[in-house]
């Protein structure tokens, strides 16, 4: 039986987002219609996650704004049901959107394991403070990440680009994959709408209407049995190159400044 180890994956929990990035990797600003899990789903979806895969360092919430999901006290008590299985449970937020007391309760109470990653866009500073100022109180660990002025976190956000094939050959795409940096640290691996990806930019082809099956797998295709789905999981992460390779820039984890952008310019 194959043995899946991934250093980091997010359950998409919505796509909602109290801002409108331009440049923003999952596209909010121009998303015609908005994904938002219940709590039952999402029970399936750890429950399927954790029969292919073995282990996560960093299991993660991903939005949207994750704080704007009202169900994600019960979703950090789930995630807690599979402790043995992860390292960290991570919550990545832009710090505007202050927690209720529910909300509060659960990260305190699951603090053993929970770290949060705060973007910093200056945007409401006074919000910011607030949260940081809550997170001390609960002796919660956190990162703030400044993404504003000349100084930005890794020199500001890359521009995955439009939503369109560039037709490069496969050495072409093989290039692309082999320098990106997300493929680099092991993948940035999203489980959405049940189908498991290497990358944002995969997630983002089925919203656009590219449905390339061999870039994900569906954890919720129940003709499919777990080893068969761990061993397509196995091809992925040994893969040369996805599909996705062709509808990104390719840009992701450049050092080249001149191709990133300051974070969270707003869209009008």
């Amino acid at each position: 039986m194959i043995s899946i180890h991934l250093p980091r994956l997010a359950i998409v929990i919505t796509t909602r987002c109290n801002l409108k990035c331009k440049h923003c990797s999952v596209g909010i600003a121009s998303q015609k219609e908005t994904y938002h899990i219940d709590i039952n789903d999402f029970k399936k979806h750890l429950e399927s996650l954790f029969s292919v895969v073995d282990y996560v360092d960093s299991l993660e919430f991903a939005g949207g704004e994750p704080y704007l999901h009202t169900a994600l006290s019960s979703m950090i008590q789930e995630y807690m049901q599979y402790k043995d299985k992860f390292k960290q449970w991570l919550i990545v937020t832009n710090g505007t959107i202050l927690p209720d007391d529910e909300l509060i309760n659960a990260m305190r109470e699951a603090k053993e394991k929970g770290v949060l990653h705060l973007s910093d866009y200056n945007i409401h500073p006074e919000k910011t403070r607030n949260f940081i100022k809550l997170l001390d109180e609960i002796n919660f660990k956190y990162k703030v990440k400044k993404y504003y002025g000349e100084d930005q976190y890794q020199g500001g956000w890359v521009d995955p680009g439009p939503m369109e094939s560039r037709k490069r050959s496969k050495e072409e795409l093989h290039d692309v994959f082999s320098n990106c940096g997300l493929v680099k640290n092991g993948g940035c691996w999203r489980l959405y709408k049940g189908k498991i990806h290497l990358c944002t930019r995969s997630m983002r082809c089925i919203d656009a209407g590219y449905d390339f099956s061999c870039d994900y797998v569906d954890l919720l295709d129940n003709t499919i049995d777990s080893k068969i789905k761990s061993e397509k999981m196995n091809s992925i992460i040994n893969a040369q190159y996805i599909m996705a390779c062709d509808y990104c820039n390719g840009d992701l984890g450049t050092n080249d400044i001149s191709k990133r952008f300051h974070a969270a310019e707003q869209a009008q």
